[in-house]
């Protein structure tokens, strides 16, 4: 006997949203990669430190794209936009771009 495969018994795959809590810092991180029995934690730490710092900041950076990309996405379909020649004009632009950050 096969086993039925109904519609009704099919979960659809919710997205992927990845979350990094705004209070880790790259100490935290680092830290949890010690080893418990290091004789040296400190200068383990400090060795550790620079690369938990790229770490973190490259998470929050993909967080920050993740949740936005769909804002943009709206926003050129709305404008009727096509998302190559946006690209385009931002490559054309004479002027800096502002970053405002919080």
């Amino acid at each position: 006997m096969q086993p039925s495969c109904s519609s009704a018994s099919i979960t659809p795959l919710q997205p992927l949203r990845p979350q990094v809590s705004p209070d880790i810092t790259p100490v935290d991180f680092a830290r949890a990669r010690i080893a418990a029995n290091s004789r040296e934690p400190h200068l383990e730490l400090r060795r550790q430190l620079p690369e938990a710092r790229r770490f973190v900041a490259n998470l929050r950076e993909f967080q920050d794209v993740f949740e936005t990309k769909p804002l943009l996405i709206d926003a050129l379909i709305e404008r009727r936009q096509d998302g190559r020649d946006y690209i385009q004009s931002l490559r054309e632009q004479k002027e800096p771009l502002v970053l405002l950050a919080p």
